[in-house]
């Protein structure tokens, strides 16, 4: 029983920290529901208010689907849409631990071309 509850309070704990609560108001129409948003899911959901729905290069930062990801140095946590929270640390992974593990790799190419210049994306 005590160690369900541990699990529950951990869940809730990285569900917490991997997401930014914030209020997004789209002009006349108002606060956007956007529960609580990974702040690197902002940039697109931005874009998509603007009215811009082509193809950008933020489109490489939404999550993998049923899971947020929380990126943090030599590791990540995947929060899945479950409730369960996955620890990724090194190979071997679980089959979530490898869809964010490549989903963190394509967010590090996004972050190289904006703030390096590498234009990986673009080829």
């Amino acid at each position: 029983m005590l160690a369900s509850k541990r699990s529950d309070f951990t869940a809730e704990m990285f569900r917490f920290y991997a997401s930014t609560p914030m209020i997004i108001i789209d002009g006349p129409r108002g606060p956007v529901p956007t529960g609580d948003l990974p702040i690197y899911e902002v940039p697109a959901l931005l874009l998509g208010l603007l009215g811009h729905h082509e193809p950008t290069i933020m489109d490489y930062t939404r999550a993998p689907a049923g899971m947020r990801v929380r990126p943090l140095p030599g590791l990540h946590f995947d929060l899945l849409d479950d409730g369960r929270v996955e620890v990724c640390k090194e190979p071997p992974f679980t089959p979530a631990c490898e869809r964010s593990s490549r989903w963190l790799r394509d967010v590090l190419t996004v972050n190289d071309d904006l703030f390096v210049g590498g234009q990986h994306t673009r080829r």
